[in-house]
């Protein structure tokens, strides 16, 4: 089988989707799958592919693609909407040589893509396009045809299911739910928490409470930071990932907090040692975005449950849709009160806390990367 992935990313990337898309294309390769994952040239061509994967941490299963194209970024000082704007009419308009060679010389590839406004370019060229969605477009009627033209369509949540059905009726019974996954070696890594806290320089005396992930608005981290003032002294958050940029947009509206630290981001293989080192694994997502609410299907929820950690989550449908009260500890959304709460039950209770923990890293074998490329290939019929 032929896979060409389509996506419009700078590669590397610090973001959650690049893990995603990376661990998708290797776990599809270990299936058989003779995969081509196809990227512009944004601001990355020092990069070797061999030091994407190592970047990464998978195994060098499939090719890498790059195509040149203008990267507006280095051009313009406009406004990050002309500037996404402008990226993609470019990479659309570099695209097509490519895409031309390849319907000659691989007329019965399958053609797979997350950008809806990728879908009448390769559909003029094949039949066997897929679309992954992880967003409704503001204008779902524009896609309509399109989306009716796909070989197949998956969301990631059923939710988004759910709301593509209820804007386009034709689509009931086209859409596969496919959550993201986690990657296998998040079951193997596994030490004392004490040495691990020694190891990343973390307080062995404290209470931690541990984020990780980006920090934009509707991941609800601006929750956390308030939740600390209300809990006590021995008591300490970390945030793992995002950007100064992002953090310094977090402060804008309130003061630091002495027992709350961002450290940065880090390669993705050291994740698992700063999740393991952790009291309890924060999953804030705000009820004020429809992409958190319902949409989403976050990379660290599945990487938290096979931690072996409390998790303490939101109550919004997209958690919802993975976990239930078993496995994890909910909370109001948007509430600092509840969180902090809910959080002095389960230090309160530590023999309650990680019976849920090792219910979660159970349930999430049903959820690796390896059954989630089984369900993408199953499509390709």
């Amino acid at each position: 089988m032929k896979f060409f992935y389509v996506a419009n990313i700078r590669l590397p990337t610090e973001k959650a989707h690049g893990i995603q898309i990376m661990k998708t294309c290797e776990a599809l390769a270990r299936l058989g799958v003779a995969l081509t994952l196809v990227v512009p040239v944004r601001g990355n061509s020092r990069f070797h592919p061999d030091e994407i994967f190592s970047h990464y941490g998978i195994a060098h299963r499939f090719a890498i693609r790059f195509i040149p194209c203008p990267d507006p970024v280095a051009l313009l000082r406009a406004p990050q909407g002309w500037y996404i704007k402008l990226q993609a009419f470019f990479f659309s308009i570099a695209l097509l040589p490519f895409l031309f060679r390849q319907k000659k010389e691989n007329p019965g590839a399958y053609w797979y893509c997350r950008d809806e406004y990728m879908l009448p370019i390769l559909q003029r060229l094949s039949n066997r396009v897929i679309w992954e969605a992880h967003n409704l477009p503001r204008h779902p009627g524009w896609y309509r045809s399109a989306w009716h033209r796909c070989h197949a369509l998956v969301t990631i949540s059923q939710g988004l299911q759910r709301d593509l059905i209820a804007s386009v009726p034709l689509l009931r019974g086209k859409i596969t739910v496919c959550p993201d996954g986690v990657d296998e070696n998040f079951f193997t890594i596994y030490a004392q928490k004490d040495d691990l806290r020694r190891a990343l320089h973390l307080p062995l005396d404290k209470k931690i409470i541990l984020y990780s992930g980006h920090l934009y608005p509707w991941k609800g981290v601006s929750t956390l930071v308030d939740a600390v003032e209300k809990l006590d002294d021995q008591t300490e958050l970390f945030l793992v990932g995002g950007t100064e940029y992002d953090y310094r947009m977090l402060l804008r509206t309130r003061a630091p907090h002495p027992r709350a630290h961002w450290l940065g981001s880090f390669s993705h293989a050291y994740i698992p040692r700063y999740l393991q080192a952790a009291d309890i694994l924060a999953l804030p997502t705000s009820a004020r975005y429809p992409i958190g609410n319902t949409y989403t299907s976050p990379l660290k929820l599945f990487e938290y449950m096979a931690s072996g950690v409390p998790i303490l989550a939101t109550s919004v449908p997209s958690h919802r849709e993975i976990l239930d009260d078993t496995c994890a500890y909910f909370f109001e959304p948007d509430n600092p009160s509840s969180f902090a709460s809910v959080a002095r039950h389960i230090f309160a209770d530590r023999v309650r806390a990680q019976t849920k923990a090792t219910h979660a890293r159970t349930s999430a074998r049903r959820y690796t990367w390896h059954a989630r490329a089984s369900t993408l290939a199953s499509l390709c019929t």
